[in-house]
């Protein structure tokens, strides 16, 4: 549950938030010139906590999304009964992984 709720507060904090600098306030000229020109971005994305955190803004609301959808068309019955049983038991599976502290779980 907890890749769900960290897509979801990424939806709604981060997201916006990257949206608001580099889509409105940069273009209208709200921000510095070179606040985001080639060396300074690229020296941000290619850093550690830049990584991290594009990481983090493109894989959190992917998994909340997808999580969303598989439940969604779990609800209305869409897929065979063998198939929601296994992916049931690989989710069950990773969620376990998880929370016995091992840091790279199996992605699904």
């Amino acid at each position: 549950m907890g890749l769900f709720s960290a897509g979801g507060v990424c939806f709604a904090v981060l997201l916006p938030a990257v949206i608001l600098f580099i889509a409105i306030l940069l273009p209208l000229g709200l921000l510095p010139a070179d606040a985001l020109s080639y060396e300074r971005a690229s020296t941000l994305l290619f850093s550690v906590p830049g990584l991290l955190f594009v990481g983090a803004v493109v894989c959190l609301p992917l998994f909340h999304a997808a999580h969303r959808m598989r439940h969604g068309l779990f609800d209305i019955s869409v897929g065979n009964d063998a198939l929601n049983k296994k992916l049931d038991v690989r989710w069950g599976c990773a969620a376990k992984h998880r929370s016995l502290g091992h840091s790279r779980g199996g992605l699904l």
